[in-house]
């Protein structure tokens, strides 16, 4: 996950620039199936308020007149310190089918590099192409829990007030830079 303060720069759908800054509000942007898990949302927006993050969610907002892609999912996503995604299933016919909404904004949150709290309950089997992604299963007894222990551990990871870690690449150009500086001769005139 970046860390830095960055611009997106590339343009899904709709606004002719995009220019919203990553990570850049105290919100978590919360996908879920609206029929399907209103009491664990409400357990998240009750956990994420208690720890000064504002929760978010594409139903939670009205965008008259405006690309709603862009004004209530995209953007939410882009400028959240961290998302949430509950991929559970729609039950229909005793058959599970996974929510096609919910799974294409974990694409973009997943896309965008954005550090990501999947959950699903245990009961229910994830779609193959997530299936190998690191996923938060839980039943109603845990759930609580289970979320409160990840949001700790979300925000800890997205702190704007302390910089990254520097990665490897980082480390080797301060090196060559650091080397430059000494090889290089200063010359008085």
């Amino acid at each position: 996950m970046d860390n830095r303060i960055r611009r997106n720069e590339v343009r899904i759908v709709g606004l002719p620039r995009c220019d919203f800054v990553f990570s850049s509000t105290r919100i978590c942007f919360i996908a879920y199936g609206f029929e399907n898990s209103p009491l664990e949302v409400s357990v998240l927006r009750r956990l994420l308020e208690e720890r000064g993050i504002q929760a978010e969610e594409a139903g939670g907002s009205i965008a008259p007149g405006q690309n709603v892609f862009c004004a209530k999912i995209c953007s939410k996503i882009i400028t959240a310190q961290f998302c949430i995604v509950l991929i559970n299933n729609d039950e229909i016919e005793s058959r599970e089918i996974p929510n096609a909404n919910v799974n294409t904004e974990y694409g973009l949150m997943l896309g965008f590099n954005k550090y990501v709290l999947p959950f699903q309950r245990s009961s229910q089997r994830l779609p193959f192409n997530v299936a190998g992604l690191d996923t938060i299963k839980y039943n109603d007894r845990d759930f609580e829990r289970q979320a409160a222990q990840a949001i700790d551990q979300a925000i800890a990871a997205t702190r704007q007030d302390t910089p990254p870690p520097l990665n490897p690449d980082q480390v080797l150009e301060a090196f060559l830079l650091r080397r430059r500086a000494l090889i290089t001769p200063i010359t008085t005139e």
